[in-house]
This record gives C-alpha cells, structure tokens and sequence, in this order.
C-alpha cells in the first residue's frame, strides 16, 4: 500500500494547530502595536516588567521561564535561574531554561532563593497549592513570591489550562503556604478586558476559517480590519471612563516568606 505523507491527510485539527505556532512566530514582532490580537495583553506584560524590577535580587528562580524575558531584569544584581517543563518546547515556547523541571518538586534545596517567579504558570499547574508550597519551600526567609495570573482569558496551551481565580481566591492559597501579602494589582478596565477578548476572538476566528477559502477571501481583510480598531477603542474607554475592577484582565501578586 503506497503510503502518501501530503499534508492533505492530516487531521483538521492538527493542520491548524501547526498553523496556529507559525502564525504566532510570524506575528511576535506586532505584538507591540495594536494589529496584534494580544496587544493588549502585551501592554501588561511590560508593566509587570517595569514593576518587578526593582524587587528582585539576589538568587532568583523564574518558573516557567519560557524565552527567558525576564532574565534582562537581573542584570548584575543577581543570578537569574529560568526552570521549564519540558513538554512545553513542543507547544511552540523556545526551550531556553537554564533548568528543567517540575513546579510541584522543584530542584532546589530549602531556602535558596530570594525571589520566585510565577508568571502566568499556576493556571497551568494541575496542583497550584503544590507549586505555592514548593516555592514557599525554597524561599529564603523575608524572600518574595511574585505572582502572576489570568482571570478573563480564552483557553491556551490547553489540555494544560486548569485555572482561573479570584482575588480573594489568590490571597488564600498564598496565606494557607505561609506567605504573607505584601502587594497586590487588577489590570485592565472592563472595557479593556472586553475589547482584548473580542480581539483575540476575531484573530482565532479569522484561523478558524482558513479550512475554508471561499470564506476566509471574504472574512479575512474585515477581521484583519477590525483587530486594531477593537484594540485602540478598548485602550481609549480604559482611558477615559472610571476605574473599575469588577471584569480585570489579570492579576499580580506580591508576597513574602514570614522569617
């Protein structure tokens, strides 16, 4: 039997997810301008970039390190660690960790670090008590947790998305491992929640239909058209209407290990 190795006998759904990791290799450039459907989460991340900085030192161990984004942050004034799971490099992430390993064991003795990262990792985490545990765990006394994680966000990188909290939720699991609160940040108006999912929406709707060609020629430009427009009209109300963090977009958390 003549075996054919076209990608025409691929599953649809496979098709589009490795179209889905080229598309985003391809697009990372834009992400700081509203064409990106996750502009708006990009602005967030570089202020979690700028807010951070000045409170990490000395050791500093960034779980779920990816492209090591953070490791710039350190400069001389510590020794960045990035630790990774393996399984991740296979969802499209660059394997760039310094360490591999799990977030619920981690490979570290008690009391090594003086700052932990977890940056939009625990909803990943099947145990997110296990993983606040463990880096509790290898924290120095008077080190600090800093937390990161989504609230209003589409599914990703699943089967492995297993969470979504509440602020009080998050300031549980960080009292119930012996941390304490020392920060804490809502980002996002409403309508910039609002106006980010409808972006990203848009973007996996316009990859959706490219199994489709008839349709994708006709929906493609309107979708390309309205991705920026919903970006910087949910930027702009975010701006100008009141505060509000009933529907945020993340949080960020700040805590230390009690001496």
């Amino acid at each position: 039997m003549r075996v054919c190795a076209s990608r025409r006998w691929y599953p649809v759904e496979l098709r589009l997810a490795m179209l889905f990791t080229h598309l985003r290799q391809f697009v990372q450039p834009l992400a700081r301008t509203p064409l990106h459907p996750q502009w708006l989460m990009s602005r967030e991340n570089y202020a979690t970039k700028q807010a951070i900085t000045p409170l990490v030192r000395g050791c500093v161990i960034d779980i779920g390190c990816g492209d090591r984004w953070l490791a710039d942050c350190i400069g001389e004034r510590g020794n960045y660690i990035g630790l990774d799971y393996p399984p991740t490099i296979t969802q499209g992430y660059p394997g760039l960790a310094d360490v591999f390993g799990d977030a619920v064991r981690l490979p570290f003795r008690n009391a090594t670090a003086d700052s932990v990262l977890l940056l939009d990792v625990l909803e990943h985490l099947p145990s997110p008590d296990a993983a606040i545990s463990e880096a509790a765990r290898v924290l120095k006394p008077g080190g600090l947790l800093i937390l990161q994680v989504p609230f209003m966000y589409p599914v990703h990188d699943a089967p492995n998305d297993f969470h979504r909290w509440t602020l009080e939720g998050l300031r549980q699991l960080l009292i119930q491992n012996g941390l304490r609160l020392v920060d804490e940040t809502t980002f996002g108006h409403p309508v910039e929640t609002a106006a980010a999912l409808g972006a990203i929406a848009l973007a996996k709707s316009g990859l959706n239909i490219l199994s489709r060609p008839r349709l994708a020629i006709l929906l493609l430009p309107l979708i390309t058209l309205l991705i920026p427009l919903v970006n910087v009209a949910g930027w702009l109300l975010g701006k100008a209407l009141p505060a509000d963090s009933f529907m945020p977009l993340s949080y960020r958390l700040v805590a230390e290990r009690s001496a």
